[in-house]
């Protein structure tokens, strides 16, 4: 099966045998073809905010988020994939904001209502607001109520119109690591 984009990297990337070396039949090629489609539909570009007349973001103030975002992954002990939809929430939130000429919200409260919220799409069990709420105040001396959270948690959702989550290479990597046994340990 061709794909479309294949004319245009001719000789640049090597084939991959997409094929089961048995039936010589090729693995879902229909999913992975239309998977990419979703990929390319989606694909929105942050762009550089910080610089947004409403927002007036300082790139230090940023990295204060994020690096708040990665001492409470770490601490609550989320998965990295947690860490980095995080990540993905805030940044589309703050582009949202910026592109409508709204003021940013409270730095801490987005980082930590981006966290739960990808915590809640990325572990395996359901995360306990109250848990972050005393962590929050335990190790940073910082108070923050239950309902100041889910209630900004509806205003992001609303604000990225429910997409929260997009399809990257990295699913396709999983896919086909997977197919070749490359996930397994030797």
């Amino acid at each position: 099966m061709k794909f479309r984009h294949q004319e245009k990297l001719k000789g640049t990337i090597p084939p991959i045998d997409l094929t089961d070396r048995f039936t010589r039949r090729q693995f879902a090629a229909e999913y992975s073809q239309s998977a990419y489609e979703a990929m390319l539909r989606e694909e929105r570009a942050v762009g550089y905010y910080l610089k947004a007349p409403s927002l007036q973001l300082k790139p230090a103030q940023r990295k204060g988020m994020i690096v708040l975002i990665e001492d409470l992954q770490r601490r609550r002990g989320y998965k990295l994939d947690s860490f980095y939809l995080a990540v993905s929430i805030t940044d589309h939130y703050l582009a949202t904001m910026g592109r409508e000429g709204k003021p940013p919200p409270c730095l801490l409260t987005l980082a930590v209502t981006s966290l739960l919220i990808a915590a809640k799409i990325e572990e395996p069990h359901m995360p306990r607001f109250e848990n972050m709420t005393h962590l929050l105040r335990a190790e940073h001396g910082v108070d923050l109520s239950v309902d100041a959270v889910t209630d900004f948690e509806h205003t992001i959702m609303v604000a990225l119109d429910f997409q929260l989550r997009y399809t990257s290479p990295g699913h396709f990597l999983d896919r086909y690591q997977r197919l070749f046994a490359l996930d397994r340990e030797a």
